[in-house]
């Protein structure tokens, strides 16, 4: 946020829309920090945690099966993943914490080449020297080894597509469709095309803007942190560093949880992420200040004095009668699409800047074999993602190996190595295409969702392409299929200005009184980016 956000007054009253990881997280950190500041929390989604969705059904047998219907793991080396993990274990869930060491097959990562053979992602020496012989090689080996020589960007340039930094820097497009491509699909289900360089790739972009080369920022970078002494490399950042100092953690066990998360590249839940914002939820429910309300805010103003916050919301059953409430401060933790209908007529301005933010949606399509594993073992890891190199008729944007992940957990927490824990089931398969994102839309924007049948079907073809899976093994399967509508903020050129645009205009018209969290906001998009974000601001505003 550019708001510079002051501490709340005694006893002020905090209104927070959204229920998802940044709702919850920001109330579970300014709840602790501030027990005199009353928090009301509007969710009127049917369980907490936004896009996770841990789903427990059964399966053809009435077995119990859970299906992951959204995000299953995050990444180990974050500061938002230590602030988790520290709160489950204060809250004593260390036993349902699992982790996938780097060494675990569920490691590694592949892409599907043009000709729909996996190719691995290198993850050493052996495996890149293997990678140069795939297609997907093209043009790598010589765009790094005369990247550093390459003319740099003309200054006046403020920001550009991710293709468009890949090509001028590596002299060639087919490295930004054929690895990056597939990459960032996986995480935003968009193009390299139109994904904003500056935001994505930061890295890369501020390292040519300032050392005229990637290649040199990264050797720069590489002799600043091999003339560290070992304190300064174990030293702990910032964020972490205050989150020990404002909740009065004991800092060596701190130190050591963050090492420890360090070695493992990701990290997931026994019975499912959904464990994580539920545990959040149920912790906030005991909270004596904070209440819990599953009405729907359909506005907000400010007062007439300009002191406080006005929001209108609505019971999401029932009568449709619309109550008032006024706060201090609100933390609008939702999608920028949800948030443009809450501002209205009173601010058109913003409310066009909001809308110029369109998001993508993806389809997930689970499918679960119960009694026969057909990921052939070469392929065992976390799944695959499709490059743009690649035909792919059937808009598959990758699949995720939920079995191979699930049979590679091994408990984080050391007491726990020899807990009673029934047997994991081994011959199974379990896995998750993503579908659409970027590929729904057409030349206009405009989404064209296909329905179920067709988007199964289409999965079923890729499978069998890209696995030699049988029709008849998938045809035998349990097929589940959700449709994540608008789940994605389209981080396209210019993204970062537009974002700073709207925090202004929320800062000029509210002052500190409104504070934005989720994804749109945030400085990345993962789960741990969100929430150390969340926890940031608690702190400024306590």
């Amino acid at each position: 946020m550019l708001s510079q956000l002051i501490k709340l007054p005694a006893n002020a009253k905090v209104g927070v829309v959204g229920g998802g990881v940044s709702g919850l997280t920001f109330t579970y950190f300014l709840g602790k920090l501030r027990p005199d500041v009353q928090i009301t929390v509007f969710n009127p989604e049917s369980r907490p945690g936004g896009w996770i969705n841990s789903w427990n059904t059964k399966d053809k047998k009435q077995k119990p099966v859970m299906i992951e219907r959204g995000p299953r793991t995050f990444r180990g080396v974050s500061d938002g993943t230590v602030l988790i993990m520290d709160t489950m274990l204060e809250l004593g869930k260390g036993s349902i914490v699992k982790s996938i060491s780097k060494e675990s097959s569920a490691d590694k990562k592949f892409l599907v080449d043009p000709n729909n053979k996996l190719v691995q992602v290198p993850n050493s020496l052996g495996t890149f020297a293997k990678f140069l012989t795939s297609p997907l090689s093209k043009g790598l080996l010589s765009g790094m080894i005369w990247e550093w020589a390459r003319k740099p960007v003309d200054p006046s340039v403020k920001d550009e597509s991710v293709a468009s930094l890949l090509t001028r820097r590596y002299g060639t497009n087919s490295i930004s469709r054929n690895l990056f491509s597939a990459i960032y699909r996986g995480i935003y289900a968009d193009s390299v095309d139109k994904l904003s360089a500056q935001k994505v790739v930061g890295k890369m972009f501020y390292d040519e803007r300032q050392y005229g080369s990637i290649t040199k920022g990264s050797w720069v970078r590489w002799r600043a942190d091999s003339a560290k002494s070992p304190e300064e490399k174990d030293k702990l950042s910032e964020c972490v560093s205050t989150y020990g100092k404002v909740f009065n953690k004991d800092i060596n066990k701190l130190h050591a949880l963050s090492k420890k998360l360090a070695q493992f590249p990701m990290l997931g839940l026994k019975g499912g992420l959904q464990q994580f914002p539920n545990t959040f939820h149920e912790a906030i429910a005991k909270f004596p200040n904070v209440t819990l309300m599953t009405d729907e805010v359909t506005a907000f103003k400010l007062s007439t004095g300009k002191d406080k916050l006005v929001v209108d919301f609505k019971a999401t059953e029932g009568p449709t009668k619309v109550s008032q409430q006024s706060f201090d401060h609100l933390r609008l933790a939702i999608a920028p699409n949800k948030f443009s209908p809450l501002v209205g007529k009173s601010n058109v301005a913003l409310q066009q800047k909001l809308d110029a933010i369109k998001s993508n949606t993806v389809s997930l399509v689970n499918l679960y074999i119960p009694d026969k594993d057909i990921i052939p073992k070469k392929y065992n890891g976390f799944g695959y993602l499709i490059p743009q190199s690649n035909p792919n008729p059937e808009n598959v944007l990758g699949v995720i190996f939920d079995s191979v992940i699930e049979k590679s957990f091994t408990p984080f927490v050391d007491s726990e190595v020899n807990a009673t824990e029934p047997p994991t089931r081994q011959n199974y398969t379990k896995l998750t295409a993503m579908v659409g994102g970027e590929l729904f839309n057409d030349p206009s924007g405009k989404q064209v969702v296909p329905g179920e049948t067709e988007t199964i079907a289409n999965v079923k073809s890729a499978l069998m392409k890209h696995l030699g899976a049988s029709k008849s093994d998938l045809d035998a399967g349990q097929w589940v299929f959700t449709v994540a509508r608008d789940c994605l903020p389209q981080f396209t050129v210019g993204y970062n200005s537009l974002a700073q645009s709207i925090e202004q205009d929320v800062l000029n018209e509210y002052g500190s009184r409104v504070s934005l969290g989720g994804m749109g906001f945030s400085k990345g998009p993962g789960i741990p980016d969100v929430v150390s974000d969340a926890f940031i601001d608690a702190v400024k505003l306590h």
